[in-house]
This record gives C-alpha cells, structure tokens and sequence, in this order.
C-alpha cells in the first residue's frame, strides 16, 4: 500500500514539474525575443525622436540621424550614420540645412526610403532685417531664393509643431493601420500636454511682451513670436558680427537693459561674450535643439522670465 501511494505521489510530482517546466520554458521564449517594431524611422533632429517616441511608444524604433549638440547649418553624417539611416523605411524631414545635400544622395542610396517632409502643410514666417542665416543651396550649387527668408526652426513654434506631430501621426497610421489606435490615444494625451505648457508659457510671459531678447543665432522667432517678444541676433546674415555692428550691438544692448545674451551650444560665444562683457550682462546657453522638446519649451521660458527685464 505504501509502495503504491508513493508511486502516485511520483506520478503527480511529475505532471506538476512538466507542467511548470513548459510554462516557464514558453515565458522563457517571450523574454529572449522581445515584440519586433512595426516600424523603423529615421528623424533629422533631436527634437522629432520625442514626438515619435511620445506617439509611437515601443511600436516604433527611432534613428536620430544628427546627434545632441551638433549643428544643423555644418552637420553631416558619417558613413555608419548613413548605414543606419538606410535600415529605416521611413525618413522625417523638417528643413534644416544638412537634409539639402543629404537627400539626394539618400535618395540615390536607398530608392524605398521614403523621405516624408513634415514642414508640408506648416505656416512659415519669414526672417526679419538682422535675422538672415547662411544661404540654403540647390543640388546643383544655386542660391534657392525661396529659402533664404525662410525660418527654419518651426519645431520651436506652438502651432508649426503641432502640424509636424500631426503630419507624422497621420505618416504612421498610413504605414502602420494596425497602430492606429495607439497612435491616436498616445497622440490626443500628448497635445494636451503641449498645450497645457503653453497656456502656461503664455501666462508667465505676458509681462514680457513687446521686449527684445539678445541671442546669438536667431533661433527662436517661431517660439517668441506668440509671447510678443522680438530676437536681436549678434550673428548677422549668419557671420560673426564686423566691430561697427558689433557696437552698435552693444548701444542697443544697453538702451534695452539686457542682463543676458542668450547663447547656443552650436556656435561661437566669442561675439556675444564681446557684447555682454560691454555691458555687464550674463552668458546664458540654451538649446533649441534639446532631446527633451517639452520640457526645453518650460526651460526657455523660465530663463527669458530670469534674463529679460520685466520678467520674475
């Protein structure tokens, strides 16, 4: 009798352990292969990889093609860089200078790529006297003049940006049907969360309004122009300023009452560190480009309520 209850005993053993042996071998399986994307993109800019990550979640990869701290108007990649941008099926695009040379030569490289241009249904402002930058050219070394008034730094601007996020929302459902919903929901929640920082923004600035700001590269039109605020660029026509302009930099400065130059990682400080210095006023870097766009729109705010008078 013992013999035989021990052997049932055993009989049960055994049905447990395989049991618990395959569930654990199949859990096993899903985390040794993690869910593949549906998608893999590529974006110009640090900025773009929040939007989509911020829309897409894991469903999505993202390759940035221009790394954190370099600059838009000298950037171009590396062959590895290229390698990895080929691997995408989907390319985002949004005006800035180095796409210009890069696109057909991507074009050439990787014919199913599909370059998609964000900027297509964006209102663009246009650069005022002191704000032009460095001449956009053709593929075949032609001046384009359509470009050189043409602001590039849309992702700063509330509206601008919304149409860019919205563009690639709708890019993604396109590829990707079975997303959709995700898309949507991830992207409704992200909109208003935009818009809850710039009621916030547009409150806190409102006594800054019809102030100059003093910045080296006129990055932030898009972005100042909601809070009535105008940019003074020490970098003219995208070089450093001569010593008369520098001077009369300086005289403007002064009347103005700036306490800071607003700097940028990308470029030189030498001109704006000469303009300060006459004054007396502070060097304060900030980036347009930061990875976290969010969270830089908040911080920009906070640094022009501390920099410009009239503010906090």
């Amino acid at each position: 009798m013992k013999y035989i209850h021990r052997s049932a005993d055993v009989r049960r053993f055994s049905k447990v352990f395989f049991v618990l042996f395959f569930v654990l071998a199949a859990a096993g399986t899903s985390f040794a292969q993690p869910k593949k994307p549906a998608l893999t993109v590529a974006v110009s800019i640090p900025p773009m990889r929040e939007w989509v990550n911020r829309i897409a979640g894991d469903r999505v990869a993202v390759t940035l093609i221009m790394p954190p701290g370099s600059s838009p108007h000298a950037f171009e990649p590396s062959p590895r860089q290229l390698v990895e941008l080929g691997k995408a099926q989907v390319w985002f695009s949004i005006g800035v200078d180095f796409e210009y040379s890069l696109r057909p030569k991507v074009s050439a490289m990787y014919p199913r790529l599909a370059i998609v241009d964000v900027t297509k249904n964006v209102k663009f402002r246009t650069l005022r006297p002191g704000e032009q930058e460095t001449e956009h050219e053709s593929t075949d070394g032609h001046i384009d003049p359509a470009l050189t008034n043409r602001d590039q730094h849309t992702w700063l601007g509330y509206e601008q940006a919304r149409t860019e996020i919205a563009f690639i929302l709708d890019t993604l459902i396109a590829r990707d049907p079975a997303g959709a919903e995700v898309y949507k929901a991830n992207y409704e929640n992200y909109m208003k969360e935009i818009d809850a920082v710039y009621v916030s923004l547009k409150a806190k600035l409102a006594p800054l309004s019809g102030s100059q700001v003093f910045v080296y590269h006129p990055a932030f039109g898009y972005f100042l122009d909601m809070f009535n605020i105008t940019q003074v660029a020490v970098e003219l026509g995208g070089k450093e300023p001569t010593q008369k302009e520098l001077m009369a930099l300086v005289d403007l400065a002064k009347k103005e009452k700036a306490r800071a130059i607003f700097t940028q990682a990308q470029f030189s400080e030498s001109a704006a560190k000469a303009v300060a210095g006459a004054i007396g006023a502070a060097v304060v870097p900030i980036d347009p480009l930061a990875a976290d766009w969010l969270e830089n729109l908040s911080r920009m705010g906070q640094a022009l309520l501390q920099a410009v008078p009239g503010g906090k």
